[in-house]
Order: structure tokens, then sequence, then C-alpha cells
């Protein structure tokens, strides 16, 4: 064809061009017809992560403008990958997109076949910039007790609100849930907001609630405690303290200020916060009769105060009772290495100070406490990402078992993580080609094969080519073991479906029997869940037991 021609109207229809977007369009519009809408517009106007080069706000461009020039620049990166798997699913036909799914995914278990509940946000059936956007991809967990003295749980769930603002309006979709009242394996929707954040919001803004080196949704806290002493935890939103008595009342008008990087601690006092500020830790306890924060002690760490890592989503974590006097420790993350406070608490005194290095800059996580070489002490991993960044060095993630007994045992600092490890579980490019294990874990180890150690569980939130997965080590396999990949047949997986990223940060559950059935279950989000519309999310809880009797069905693992 002569394009000098196709300057016209009746020319243009009539050119190979025409021709090539009208076969592009039907393709689109049989993808659509086919049932791919929710995915795929999830993932392409929502997507909260990373390898994208968003377009810059150009000076006079309306908010809808924006909102448009950002959707179609995602769309560019998406729709290349959802449409790849509508290919593996329709015809087998495999792609580099989807390489990694076909040749593995068989070796994990559907989470829908292990699981013993779904939980969703109310439905929505069109794209309207609602707030059920990555519903539950930042989630709170609360063990509480009932009036019986049986323990239930209780999860504060919150779509995300960070990244492009423009995507979600600003708007959020929250849930108190009851464990107690939610038993069906069929999807569950909630029917309304609890309106929690989006009092939070209106406040304080949502950059409140991001990490300001990335615009990533942080949200709530790193972990929960019973601050007011009425037997159920409280929790952390963004820098605000909130107590659990609340929830029962709708009360979200407003918190206390605490300050973003807070955590509980369990102390002679009582559970208390600890905060981390420019210069020191503050140790700060609730007054209930004047309803104020008090400050009890502060603790100068202005010696370390230069290195401290905060490029991560927390730069202080809570430790178990290291060196059993009956109080919680706490950790700060440097840029090379952990800085483990033993109680009474000192910046200065040696004897109350472990340095673990081997660690690097970033994205941290602490968390698997239990007691799992059963001396009575509780122990913790340590586990950091690792995700594939420049250059050809290519590292998946690890995770490390610390012994509370192995750690107090050493008088001298500083000690390397390798050195002290008790069990090291390593990730796999067998699995992934972006993220390493890791972006998420449980704070406390359950026992979910009912033989009386404690396992661990750890995700890998965009292995399978975006599927996402958790990964299930056997307690027994960790104490006799020192190290494992991902890919060893004795350990147990589990896939999240097509392209609906389980287990987001930063936390999920792993110590709380759901069905009461004897044996811990998983509770885990996936942020991309089309339960609901249009990446909606979900809440899946798993039962540790189905997990480990399917796995064991597979005859590569005998207890």
């Amino acid at each position: 064809m002569n394009w000098k021609t196709a300057n016209t109207k009746e020319n243009f229809f009539n050119s190979t061009l025409y021709t090539w977007i009208t076969k592009r369009f039907i393709i689109v519009t049989v993808i659509l017809i086919t049932g791919s809408l929710g995915t795929l517009l999830g993932w392409i106007l929502f997507a909260p992560t990373q390898l994208i080069h968003f377009t810059k706000t150009e000076k006079n461009v309306s908010r809808d403008e924006q909102w448009k020039i950002d959707t179609w620049s995602l769309m560019k990166f998406y729709f290349e990958r959802h449409e790849a798997f509508v290919r593996l699913l329709d015809t087998g036909e495999v792609s580099p997109l989807t390489e990694i799914y076909a040749a593995e995914g068989n070796k994990f278990t559907s989470i829908n076949d292990v699981r013993i509940a779904k939980i969703c946000p109310t439905q929505v059936d069109f794209y309207s910039k609602d707030a059920h956007i990555f519903w539950a991809s930042r989630n709170q967990y609360l063990l509480q007790q009932s009036s019986d003295g049986s323990e239930f749980l209780t999860i504060l769930a919150g779509s995300y609100a960070g990244a492009k603002t423009t995507l979600h309006q600003g708007k959020t979709f929250d849930a108190v849930i009851d464990s107690r009242t939610i038993v069906d394996s069929n999807p569950i929707r909630l029917d309304r907001s609890a309106g929690l954040m989006s009092a939070y919001m209106q406040r304080k803004g949502i950059e409140s609630l991001t990490d300001p080196s990335n615009g990533h949704f942080i949200g709530y806290g790193y972990n929960t405690g019973d601050i007011d002493k009425d037997g159920t935890d409280d929790f952390i939103l963004g820098d605000e303290i909130y107590l659990s008595s609340l929830l029962k009342h709708k009360d979200f008008s407003s918190g206390l200020n605490v300050g973003r990087n807070s955590i509980f601690l369990k102390t002679e006092r009582g559970v208390v916060i600890a905060k981390l500020t420019s210069q020191s830790v503050e140790l700060l306890s609730l007054d209930t009769a004047e309803n104020i924060i008090r400050l009890n002690e502060k603790i100068n760490i202005s010696n370390i105060e230069s290195q401290i890592d905060r490029s991560g989503p927390y730069s202080i974590f809570p430790l178990p009772d290291i060196n059993h006097d009956g109080q919680e420790d706490f950790a700060i993350k440097l840029n090379d290495a952990i800085v483990i406070f033993l109680s009474p608490y000192s910046a200065t005194d040696k004897s109350k100070l472990i340095w673990l290095t081997g660690v690097e800059k970033g994205f941290l996580l602490i968390g698997g406490f239990a007691d799992y070489d059963q001396d009575g002490l509780m122990d913790f991993w340590v586990s950091q990402p690792q995700r594939l960044g420049p250059g050809s060095e290519k590292r998946f993630g690890w995770a490390s078992l610390f012994l509370a007994k192995e750690i107090q045992s050493k008088n001298i600092s500083p000690i390397l993580i390798s050195d002290i490890a008790k069990f090291t579980l390593i990730g796999s490019a067998q699995f992934s080609d972006y993220d390493g294990i890791g972006t998420s874990v449980s704070l406390r180890s359950g026992d979910t094969n009912g033989d009386g150690l404690p396992d661990f569980s750890i995700s890998g939130h965009r292995h399978l080519n975006e599927a996402g997965v958790m990964f299930l080590v056997n307690g027994k396999d960790i104490m006799r073991l020192p190290a494992m990949t991902v890919t060893d047949l004795r350990i147990a997986k589990i896939k999240g479906g097509v392209m609906t990223q389980l287990a987001a940060p930063y936390f999920h559950m792993d110590a709380f029997d759901w069905n009461n059935d004897g044996y811990a279950d998983i509770v885990v989000n996936a942020d991309n869940d089309g339960c609901s519309g249009v990446s909606a999310g979900a809440i899946h809880v798993v039962s540790g037991k189905e997990i480990w009797n399917r796995f064991i069905q597979t005859k590569k693992y005998k207890r």
C-alpha cells in the first residue's frame, strides 16, 4: 500500500493500520467476554507496585484526566501479561511471561483446595474508582479472649491507599472481622466499610499512611498489645494508637498520637509503647484515668542515630523475651546490622546490646516467635526478600531462625548472622522471576501439622508469574537441618490464583486454630483477587491440617 495516500478518511479505513487495530480490538473483546475483566483491569488499574515508570503529572491536568493517563500507562505493562495467561489457559501455549507458572505450578497446592473460608468486600461489578482496591492488602491481627475464656481472632483489614493517589481517589474499604462469625468456605462478602481508615485519612491525609521514600502503603503498626489492660489487644493505625474497645462502638474519631515507628512491648510496667524518634527510643504508657500517653523512660541512641535504616517500612521491631527476665526485648534495623536491646534497655551497656551483622539496607521483617527448641524461651526469625535489581547478581531472599539461648551465650559483638542462625530458608529462581521470599511473615508461629512443634510459613508475593505463593516448613526439619531451599520436596507449597498476588506485605497469621480442629490455620490475603469485582482483593483462611494431609498424599514427604 502507498502510505502517502493514507491522509484521507476513506483511505485510512482501508489501510493495513485499520485492519491491525480491528484485530486487536476483537482480541480484547473476546478476552473481556471470557471473564477475564476482573483480573485484567485490576492489574491494569490498581497494581500498587513497581517496575513501572509512571507518567508524570502535567500542570493544569484534572484529577480525572490524570487518572486516565496513569491507567493507560499501567495498561501497557500489564495487558501483555494477562493476555499471555489467557493463551496459556486456553491453548496451553507458554510464553516467557507464563513459563514459571506453567513449569512449576503443578508442584503447589491451590489455595482453593485447602480453604476454610474466603472473605471479600462488598460486590462491585463495574469499575467505578470505588474503594474496593486491593482490599486486605494490609491486615492487623488481634487475638482476644471471649467471655468463656476461649481465644478468638479479630482481623482489621483495609484496602491499599498508597502509590498513585489518582488511581484509588483516596478511598478505602476496611472491615473488622470476627473469626467466630466466618465459617463458610464459599466467598462471604462484607456489607459495609468500617470507616476507620477513611476517618483517619480525612484528618491526616493519605500521605500519613504511606512510606515517604517510595509511596507504598503502610497503614497499620508492626504488632499489637493490650495497653489498657482490658484483656484484648490494641493496635496502631498510622501514628495513632487505638483501643480495641472502640471497635465495638465504631468510635474512630481519633486515637492517641504515638508516632508511626512504634511497637508494643510487655514489660514490668505492663504493656508499653516503644517509640523510635530521631535520637532516642521512648517508652510510653497509657494513663487510663486521664486517657493520655505518658513518657516512662527515654533511651538515648544518638550514638547509632546516623546509622538507622529508614528506607524500609519499619525501623524498630518487637522481639520475644530473649534473656528470660520477664520483659520483651526489641531491635533497631541499621543500614548493615540489627541492634538488639535486651531489658533493662540501654544504648551504652555492652552487656545489653547485641549486634547482628550480615543484613542489607532496606526491607527486613522480624517475626515467627515461638519456642522451637522447647527450652522455655521464645525464638525468632529474620527475613529479607532481596528483590531483584539491576546487574547480574540474582538473589531470591532468605529467612533465618535464631534461638534465644544461642544469642544469650554470645558475649562478643558483632555477630555475623550466618554464624548464629539455627536454620536458614533460601529462595530460588525456580519459582520466581522478580521477588524473593519473605515479604510477609507471621509474628507468631503455629503448629500447623499437630506434632507439637511450631512450623514456619513465609510468602513469595509475586512468585509463579504473579500468582503468589506460601511456603510451609515442618518444625522437625527446621530443628534437624541447617538450611533448605524452597524447592525442597519436604516443604509444603500453596499457590494463589492466576495473578492474584497471594500474601502481600507485611503480615499473615498462622498461629490461630480457626475451625477448632486442633491444628493452627493460616490467614492470608490475595491482593488482586476479583471475587467482588475489579481487583477487589480477598482474605483466605486455609486449613493447616488439610495442607499437610494433601502434601503427604503426594508421597513425597513422610512425617
